[in-house]
């Protein structure tokens, strides 16, 4: 097991500090215990007499002695017992576990990073949705162990992270879509990335083959606009396209490369007020 799971050097020498403390502690006596006298023998016979029986309650016998060999058949041996060391197989064993725990420790930790890579963003999720699993999870509030996170936020039980990012990608397709926000209106040319694809139409500019700069009106056109609106689609594909075309027939429009984008101008405030006032 060692020869599978890297051992830190801070580990390796937690590991001989160890060996070399049961080492000490199996020639030092334990604690509460008092180092024996020079010569003391190894074993005693407590001698109590030839004619004790076995039922014969220890506080009443009398005379009661010990000698270091034995003299009668009913002597009790006693042996003077040191503190045992933890054997070489029993400190392998340790380590085989310790590894072990180790591996265990590192999968569980993959599985958690892999469970929070698939988890949907938290915004596409209403925020009641939490607390609608959660009384799921743990069966009506019965088990709220069952329900517990850790720190940052994940499910210390591995299957109920498993079914919470079930629960966020159900509840990610079911949720209504976020109403977009409709592109700023601007008087500067940018960048066409930036541009509403919603069929507005747009003041559009481009550099043509010549190096010239052109200014053209036109829009983003989709392909059911195209379907919907067009004559003979001749298999046109999506994209920008220039609506100021003369052409006899439709579509009246021309495809274009363009790089930068504008809002088209709004009427001047002293034309509508005399249009305002001719039309009175």
């Amino acid at each position: 097991m060692r020869d599978e799971i890297p051992v830190t050097e801070q580990e390796e020498a937690a590991w001989r500090e160890m060996e070399q403390r049961q080492a000490r502690d199996a020639q030092q006596p334990s604690s509460g215990q008092s180092a024996a006298p020079v010569g003391a023998p190894d074993r005693i016979f407590l001698v109590i007499g030839e004619d004790v029986t076995p039922d014969t309650p220890f506080s009443q016998l009398a005379e009661v002695t010990w000698c270091e060999n034995r003299v009668n058949d009913t002597d009790i041996e006693y042996v003077r017992a040191q503190p045992a060391a933890a054997t070489p197989d029993e400190i392998e064993g340790l380590r085989a576990h310790v590894a072990l725990l180790k591996s265990a420790l590192a999968q569980s930790e993959r599985e958690n990073d892999e469970l929070r890579r698939a988890q949907p963003a938290a915004a596409t999720v209403p925020a009641d949705e939490r607390e609608s699993f959660e009384w799921w999870a743990s069966d009506e509030g019965e088990s709220p162990r069952a329900v517990e996170r850790n720190a940052n936020g994940v499910y210390k039980l591995a299957q109920t992270q498993s079914a919470w990012a079930v629960w966020q990608a159900r509840a990610a397709l079911v949720a209504p879509a976020a109403p977009q926000a409709a592109p700023a209106v601007t008087d500067q040319w940018l960048d066409i990335e930036t541009a509403p694809k919603d069929g507005r139409t747009l003041l559009l500019g481009y550099r043509n083959s010549h190096g010239k700069w052109r200014t053209v009106r036109g829009k983003w056109m989709s392909a059911d606009y195209i379907a919907e609106h067009w004559e003979d689609p001749d298999d046109a594909e999506p994209g920008w396209f220039e609506t100021a075309v003369e052409a006899e027939d439709p579509p009246n429009c021309w495809h274009i490369k363009p790089t930068h984008w504008m809002s088209l101008p709004g009427a001047p405030a002293t034309l509508t007020t005399q249009g305002a006032s001719h039309g009175d």
